[in-house]
């Protein structure tokens, strides 16, 4: 689940280094990555479907761990589509001119 964070965040940078402004990218970047985030999500939650008809000893433990990761998938999900986009067009800014890192600086 944290790898959504991870698109969305690097969207949103390849776009502020495109040149676009912090909250520009932010509406770009989200908007071309929204529906990749919602199909990640809904994935992950299909995979744990056949775990409710599971019986069992074993069924009733990975219950609880289905319930658990359903409500932190959707939790995350909004999350993702949400917070992050406002957070990036707040807490992002854009570079100067990039120059290269030494590994040594020189006097």
């Amino acid at each position: 689940m944290v790898d959504d964070a991870i698109v969305m965040l690097e969207n949103i940078s390849r776009h502020i280094e495109m040149g676009k402004s912090p909250l520009q990218a932010t509406f770009d970047g989200s908007k071309e990555v929204a529906f990749t985030i919602l199909s990640m999500t809904i994935s992950l939650a299909a995979v744990f479907i056949p775990v409710l008809f599971m019986g069992g000893i074993l069924g009733r433990l990975l219950h609880e761990i289905r319930r658990h990761h359903h409500r932190r998938g959707a939790d995350l999900g909004i999350r993702f589509a949400h917070l992050d986009p406002m957070m990036c067009s707040r807490i992002l800014k854009p570079h100067g001119k990039r120059q290269a890192r030494q590994a040594v600086p020189r006097k």
